[in-house]
């Protein structure tokens, strides 16, 4: 494979071939088999939604004894997880030489309360939520009063998207969730909602009882961009 990391003013300044690769070698522990592990570049390398995420992410699982193998891995900086039966293990890995091997040790999720609520502090009902981090996602739809729990959650960092399609409100951010204050609160910004008038072309009469689906113009960007990343995952 070729990795040109030195780029400037849009120029190829240098490219490194490398025949071989890296083989990494590691262990989940508790052994169990079948247990998916997957190897992602870092953030700090490359850029999550990058198409050179993609080309650069592994997936293998394990074996009968929980061990687990990637051959011939581009050199750089990744995440390496393990997540199966509702536990999970992460850490990161240095692919730039000849690799120890690497132990996970997979640790249980927990449940995680959503509540989301509007500027005046009223309930947000039937609101999509998904979590995302460097090693996994999560979905969710609240009920409504405006809450949901999404089972399993692991401590890590995550970005958070909230889409309301009954009032046509959206917001976002970034969390760190922990097993001993398991609570996401959100709240929708304080801009109006949006109104939206489905009239009939000729009469201009009001037509009633009509559904509206709407995503923002940086709604749908992300919503593409998690599509696309499942689908390559898959």
């Amino acid at each position: 494979f070729i990795f040109a990391p030195d780029v400037n003013d849009g120029k190829i300044e240098s490219i490194k071939l490398n025949k071989d690769g890296i083989n990494v070698r590691g262990r989940v522990v508790p052994g169990s088999e079948n247990v998916p592990v997957t190897i992602r570049p870092n953030s700090s390398w490359i850029p999550a939604f990058s198409p050179a995420s993609a080309v650069f992410t592994y997936l293998t699982r394990t074996n009968p004894d929980g061990s687990f193998t990637f051959e011939k891995i581009a050199p750089g900086t990744y995440d390496i997880s393990a997540r199966g039966d509702g536990n999970s293990a992460s850490d990161t890995l240095e692919a730039n030489g000849n690799l120890d091997e690497i132990i996970l040790s997979l640790t249980p999720g927990f449940d995680l309360y959503v509540e989301i609520r509007n500027e005046q502090g009223l309930a947000a009902p039937y609101t999509n939520v998904l979590l995302r981090s460097r090693f996994g996602k999560y979905f969710a739809n609240t009920n409504e009063g405006g809450k949901a729990i999404i089972r399993k959650v692991m401590p890590e960092e995550y970005s958070f998207f909230a889409h309301n399609n009954q009032d046509l409100r959206e917001t976002a951010g970034h969390f760190t969730p922990r097993a001993e204050d398991p609570r996401l609160t959100i709240i929708f910004n304080d801009r109006e909602p949006i109104r939206i008038n489905v009239l009939e072309e000729q009469s201009r009469k009001p037509i009633e009882h009509i559904n509206i689906n709407y995503l923002s113009r940086s709604a749908r960007g992300f919503v593409s961009r998690e599509r696309e990343l499942m689908e390559r995952e898959q």
